[in-house]
């Protein structure tokens, strides 16, 4: 009992209970207030931790030392006859009594105020989550990719034909209102690679795929088609076709509508059917498609030939006039044409696939693209993109030409939202991911960059462009070592003349910038661009020097309609010069803020 006693003269219980009661009331705050920054849960069981030794050490603390009138001393020194360890507890009562009030009263506050609250957050959220969920599963559940078809012919020689096929079957299913179809980017990314239905399914987040095989022999077709479910790995449908090429049309059109008919679509309107032409010249425009998009020389002019044979055949083919415009912008890319011969001649081909057929998706998109970044007419631009989104609301390839455009009129949430859109129908085309990368460094939210960066690198960790974005994140991120090392690795000898002095002078390399600008300036007109001076030096704090280059970039008639969307450029927009250059270019926020999307 003497133990007892002791513990109770020295105020140990006293002491405990009031570290208890102050230690619960510290926890209960912790749980409300932490949560709110996004702080989890770890940081509560850390902090009931602490407490926890913490009490052990209180009790210690209150065995050995007491308070006294001359301060904090060991109990041993301590004189009993002038102990005030009775008024100490007393004081202590009075904190347990207060503590136990401020917990009461937070617990009633609690209970009926803000319990209420959290409960009405988490059924919103539960019924949020529930609709989420339910978009989720519906959209799913009617979407679908098409693969490749293989090619079964005598001499395994129309893989052109057999691929052809299928796109034609993919971009015909893509016109069915209320069936999602992933791009051929993506879709035919799986073309001679072991990966299961399954697996390729669980890539590409669809519930259905068709897959099938071409027999091509003369002017006999046999085509097997199979619709799989890739919930169950199972044949939904299957069907085999012996017709001849000039039946051709009307086999695609019996197959999309028993894809309809399989997953139970209806549509509103008309059921989208093949755009019909000649046997023989439809066949020579798969040939060409195929040829164009190896990106040879020998290639380009070979498809080139063909849609001239094409067109000699069928001259409202529309497809055929949509193709040579590609070709024409492919052969300016090789330099086997001029820069504004190509582009007049590619310009002239869309106008005409237009005339044929108004709702062109491709044409429109093309016409929108040329008015955009040649003409520098925003509102041609805007009328062709808001086109050929009407047109085809879901096509990824019109998705990403118009989040282009968004960013290129200041609107880049808008853009970022697009950008989402077409990747949910093309999914592994990396080029969309690093688009959306730079968008959100635009954004200058470097979080969101670079996850999408470094998807696009899981996706292609070759791609040149996506690690020149990578290496413009890292800059921003003031990581100017991983920079420079990134940097070494990109084979583009322009690309390091111009991010190099950037790279110097946030290492602090201050001769080494010098030298490096001045190699900058001798590479001007050699690929390097003033535009691209400019961002250098609004990097560097040299304001009126990227002035002064940006100015020479208009004159110059250099390609300046990305400047709002520049990371570097962005210092420049709190000076009055900034403002009035954006009215010369009609990009200024009255001048493009009734451009519909």
């Amino acid at each position: 009992m003497k133990i007892y006693e002791e513990l109770k003269r020295r105020n140990v219980f006293r002491v405990g209970l009031a570290y208890l009661a102050v230690s619960w009331l510290i926890v209960q705050v912790a749980e409300t207030v932490l949560p709110a920054f996004g702080i989890g849960s770890a940081a509560v069981r850390i902090l009931v931790i602490i407490l926890s030794v913490g009490f052990v050490l209180a009790l210690v603390i209150a065995w050995s030392f007491e308070l006294t009138t001359q301060g904090i001393m060991l109990e041993r020194d301590v004189d009993r006859s002038r102990s005030i360890t009775r008024t100490t507890g007393k004081k202590l009562d009075r904190i347990v009594i207060l503590v136990l009030g401020i917990a009461l009263s937070y617990f009633a506050l609690d209970k009926f105020v803000f319990e209420p609250t959290r409960d009405a957050n988490r059924i919103e959220s539960a019924r949020q989550q529930g609709r989420a969920d339910i978009r989720e599963e519906r959209r799913k559940a009617a979407s679908i990719a098409v693969l490749p078809f293989a090619d079964l012919s005598p001499d395994r020689d129309h893989q052109y034909f057999s691929d052809g096929l299928a796109e034609e079957l993919l971009d015909l299913l893509a016109k069915i209102e209320g069936l999602r179809v992933t791009s051929r980017t993506s879709s035919f990314s799986f073309a001679g690679k072991s990966t299961d239905i399954p697996g390729i399914a669980a890539s590409l987040n669809v519930a259905y795929i068709l897959e099938g095989s071409v027999r091509r022999s003369d002017d006999r077709l046999r085509v097997t088609v199979q619709l799989i479910d890739t919930g169950s790995d199972s044949h939904l449908w299957s069907q085999t076709y012996d017709r001849q090429m000039k039946d051709i049309f009307e086999m695609q059109d019996e197959i999309a509508a028993a894809v309809m008919e399989s997953l139970r679509i209806t549509m509103a309107g008309d059921i989208p059917l093949s755009t019909p032409t000649d046997p023989v010249a439809y066949s020579l425009f798969l040939q060409a498609r195929h040829l164009w998009r190896q990106g040879s020389a020998e290639g380009v002019d070979k498809s080139y030939d063909m849609l001239r044979q094409v067109l000699d055949i069928d001259q409202q083919y529309s497809p055929a006039w949509d193709a040579l415009s590609t070709v024409y912008t492919y052969q300016v890319g090789l330099g086997l044409v001029p820069f504004e011969e190509g582009y007049l001649k590619a310009r002239e081909a869309s106008e005409r696939a237009l005339e044929i057929d108004p709702d062109n998706a491709q044409a429109l998109t093309s016409l929108g693209w040329d008015a955009m970044s040649l003409q520098n007419d925003l509102a041609a631009a805007a009328a062709y993109f808001h086109s050929a989104r009407l047109s085809a609301p879901n096509n990824p390839m019109v998705l990403g030409n118009i989040a282009t455009f968004a960013a290129v009129i200041g609107r880049l949430p808008e853009a970022v939202d697009l950008l989402n859109l077409a990747i949910e129908h093309d999914p592994i085309d990396s080029a969309k991911h690093t688009n959306l990368g730079a968008f959100y460094l635009a954004m200058g939210k470097l979080d969101e960059a670079d996850l999408a960066l470094a998807k696009a690198l899981e996706l292609s960790p070759e791609d040149v462009w996506t690690k020149q974005a990578m290496l413009l994140l890292r800059i921003l991120q003031n990581r100017p070592e991983e920079a420079l090392q990134t940097l070494e690795n990109i084979d583009n000898e322009n690309f390091q003349l111009t991010v190099l002095p950037m790279v110097l002078h946030d290492l602090g390399r201050v001769e080494e910038t010098q030298a490096a600008l001045a190699e900058l300036g001798k590479a001007l007109g050699t690929g390097v661009s003033q535009y691209d001076v400019a961002e250098v030096y609004a990097h560097l704090n040299l304001i009126d020097k990227a002035f002064g280059s940006l100015e020479l970039a208009i004159r110059n008639a250099e390609d300046v309609s990305l400047i709002r969307t520049s990371v570097f450029l962005n210092k420049l927009s709190g000076d009055p010069r900034w403002a009035e250059i954006l009215v010369r270019l009609g990009l200024a926020d009255e001048q493009v803020s009734d451009i519909e999307l």
